[in-house]
């Protein structure tokens, strides 16, 4: 599978019950639910980005 983060916001326009279900359905996925956040959680929390850049340098090594 390839490596797959998952995030998203406790009021996004998906339900959570089917972001847990695409969490559980791709092996070793990580997932993040960010409380008072929308679809655009990249914009309203700076540490989506820093969350990014953390999962894609630990694919470097």
């Amino acid at each position: 599978t390839a490596p797959t983060y998952i995030v998203a916001g406790e009021y996004d326009i998906m339900y959570l019950s089917d972001v847990v279900y695409l969490h559980e359905s791709i092996a070793d996925s990580k997932m993040t639910i960010y409380k008072r956040a929308d679809h655009s959680v990249y914009l309203q929390n700076g540490s989506v980005c820093r969350l990014a850049e953390t999962f894609f340098e630990g694919l470097e090594k």
